[in-house]
């Protein structure tokens, strides 16, 4: 793995989400937790970073998923200051 660049907690929880979504182990539970939200896939496929609204709606889902923000799952660590883009070759 390399670093490519810095990251916002916005592309971090997209990406977090967008990959969860094509893993055969979480890909039930993401639609589950779109479908809570009145969401679908696009929100994840085909995110506009700039969306306030958006960027909000995927915090929630990825909080109701995963705990995201809650103090329930170790990914709150990744909200932390320092998140980066690692690309793999």
């Amino acid at each position: 793995m390399r670093i490519i660049r810095p990251s916002s907690e916005t592309e971090m929880i997209w990406e977090f989400l967008r990959m969860e979504m094509s893993s055969p182990r979480y890909e039930t539970e993401i639609s589950a937790a779109l479908a809570k939200y009145s969401a679908t896939a696009k929100l994840l496929l085909d995110a506009d970073l700039s969306n306030d609204t958006e960027n909000r709606l995927r915090r929630e889902i990825l909080g109701s998923f995963r705990g995201y923000g809650q103090n329930r799952l170790a990914l709150r660590t990744l909200s932390a200051a320092g998140r980066l883009v690692p690309g793999f070759r």
